[in-house]
């Protein structure tokens, strides 16, 4: 799903070729070493969102001696699957991953911001509910015995509550720039 939605994002911009918007992919790695995509997979979601009609083959280029390159362009049909993806990844937010946000982020100029502000109140009172719910059972008396559990403790009440901050900066990111767009 974020690879098709960093494609169609990428075209949502200018018309490319595959091999452009790999090497854009490619630069995220260095952020994230989860984000990896093969020559086959990034064809595959190419043929794969073009058979669905989210993209079409615009041109082909050809320079000097080198392979002809297949420039794609994003469908209206496209751009509203983008949009849908991007509002689906906030709706779906898990505080344990939340560099699933990542390339959501990238493309929030293609949503209704009052939208995403919404889904990440969501988010938070609903993670912050399931972080308590860990940090409670994991301070349960029956499993206060359990040699080392106060270390797995500890690092997940830090992690998760780091992970809750970023989506609490987010969302004031996104507030603030509205305020300031307002005026």
């Amino acid at each position: 799903m974020l690879i098709q939605l960093f494609i169609l994002g990428v075209l949502s911009e200018n018309n490319y070729h595959p091999y452009f918007i790999k090497k854009l992919f490619k630069s995220f790695v260095g952020v994230d070493p989860s984000f990896k995509m093969s020559d086959g997979k990034l064809y595959y979601h190419f043929d794969s969102l073009e058979k669905k009609g989210y993209i079409e083959k615009k041109e082909v280029v050809q320079t000097d001696n080198r392979p002809e390159k297949t420039v794609f362009a994003i469908t209206e049909d496209g751009k509203a699957y983008m949009v849908e993806l991007i509002y689906k990844t906030f709706n779906n937010i898990n505080i344990s991953n939340v560099n699933s946000l990542y390339i959501p982020i990238l493309f929030l100029k293609f949503v209704d911001l009052n939208r995403v502000i919404i889904l990440l109140d969501q988010a938070i009172q609903k993670e912050s509910k399931r972080i308590d719910s860990l940090l409670a059972a994991g301070n349960n008396p029956s499993v206060l015995h359990v040699e080392h559990i106060q270390l797995i403790v500890r690092h997940a009440d830090h992690q998760l509550h780091e992970n809750l901050r970023w989506l609490e900066d987010i969302r004031d990111s996104l507030v603030e720039y509205m305020s300031n767009k307002d005026q």
